[in-house]
């Protein structure tokens, strides 16, 4: 449940809504750049759940007590919980800000919840962006089909890692790439994917992994 109604800071109202596997339902972000990190949440193998604009916070900015909310917060494998603060980085060279936002951290070093500011040098940099935007865009397509477990796909597939190009031609390419947007399969998607890109099944160290 969302603290506070999802509106932008400039009153225009901007809402964009993204659907979540995770969350099983439409995430409401403020921003291009929002939904750029929900992304992020959605395809990180670390991130367990996350919800938007979670709790208010009271902090202390050196004068007096001031009001903030985060714009994420997530649940990670470990069992610890981050806020996230989306800002283009711009903004945060400004000084006023960027004391803002020190006071903030301070605030979160006393508790037992993380605080981290992501910037479109995080959510937005290539190919990371490009590949997790389609394999969202492969999501929205999905219908009723049944896909290989992952028992099934270990005999199938065999010895893995194994490239793009062989899953395609053992599974199908369309039944590929379902399963790297639901997740079933695994590859690097801070990389270009090629037809020799290695997948596998999403299994081992990559439960941790944190695409922020």
């Amino acid at each position: 449940m969302l603290s506070r109604k999802a509106l932008t800071r400039s009153g225009r109202g901007f809402r964009m809504r993204i659907p979540s596997m995770k969350l099983g339902r439409m995430v409401e972000c403020e921003s291009i750049l929002e939904g750029d990190v929900v992304l992020l949440l959605e395809y990180s193998p670390g991130v367990l759940s996350y919800q938007e604009q979670p709790a208010l916070i009271h902090y202390w900015d050196g004068e007096r007590m001031r009001a903030y909310f985060p714009d994420f917060e997530a649940l990670l494998s470990n069992g610890s919980r981050v806020h996230l603060e989306i800002k283009p980085s711009k903004k945060l060279s400004k000084p006023k800000i960027a004391e803002k936002y020190r006071a903030i951290a301070s605030h979160y070093k006393q508790t037992p919840t993380q605080f981290r500011i992501v910037t479109e040098l995080e959510c937005q940099r290539e190919p990371l962006r490009s590949n997790l935007r389609r394999l969202s865009y492969v999501r929205t397509k999905l219908t009723a089909e049944v896909l290989p477990m992952r028992a099934e796909l270990v005999r199938l597939l065999g010895q893995m890692p194994i490239t793009l190009a062989t899953s395609e031609m053992i599974l199908g390419a369309e039944v590929t790439q379902r399963l790297l947007a639901q997740g079933y399969l695994y590859c690097d998607l801070a990389a270009e994917i090629t037809p020799n890109t290695l997948v596998s099944v999403t299994e081992g160290d990559r439960h941790a992994t944190l695409l922020f």
